[in-house]
């Protein structure tokens, strides 16, 4: 069977921050707007790093490959969402 698996893993930081976020979502949905500009701009600094990406280290370069392939990142956030929950 295939790993799936993301070619990174969440920090703990990481993962609270993904539960602050969706908390202040569920508090605030018209913040929403807000949140998708800044992943819009994300992207584009994404795409700008990726033409420079030999000079980033290996872990930071493998969280760029996977804001590229978003299966990857739903996947990990998925998997994350249900570690933790109750």
């Amino acid at each position: 069977m295939p790993d799936n698996s993301p070619p990174f893993d969440l920090t703990p930081e990481e993962r609270e921050d993904m539960q602050l976020i969706q908390a202040e979502l569920d508090l605030h949905p018209d913040r929403l707007k807000t949140l998708i500009a800044e992943l819009v701009l994300l992207r584009q600094l994404r795409l700008w790093a990726s033409g420079h990406r030999d000079r980033f280290p290996p872990l930071l370069r493998a969280k760029m490959h996977a804001l590229a392939h978003r299966a990857e990142l739903r996947r990990a956030a998925a998997e994350d969402r249900a570690e933790l929950e109750p």
